[in-house]
C-alpha cells in the first residue's frame, strides 16, 4: 500500500540511504520527537514500544547535523591573549 502512494507522489521507495517503509517513517517520527526535546518515557509511549531501549536503540537515529549542533553548545576553552 505504501509503495503505491510513494509511486503516485513520485517518491522513490529505495535510495542510496535506504528504503521508505513503515519502520523508516517510525524512525523519522521518533527521531524528530527526540530532537524536539521530548522525554524518553513520552517517546516510548508515543511510539507504543514495550521498552525505552527499543525506542532509543532502534528507532531514534543520530544525525550528523544534530551531533554537530550539540558539540557547538560546548563552551569555548580558547583563551584570548591580551598584551
Amino acid at each position: 500500500m505504501l509503495k503505491v502512494d510513494l509511486e503516485a507522489a513520485d517518491i522513490p521507495y529505495k535510495t542510496k540511504d535506504g528504503v521508505c517503509d513503515f519502520h523508516s517513517l517510525r524512525a523519522v517520527y521518533v527521531t524528530e520527537l527526540a530532537e524536539a526535546g521530548v522525554d524518553i518515557k513520552s517517546l516510548q509511549t508515543l511510539a507504543r514500544h514495550s521498552t525505552p531501549m527499543l525506542t532509543m536503540n532502534v528507532y531514534a537515529k543520530s544525525r550528523a547535523e544534530t551531533l554537530a549542533a550539540a558539540v557547538a553548545k560546548l563552551p569555548s576553552r580558547a583563551r584570548k591573549q591580551t598584551e
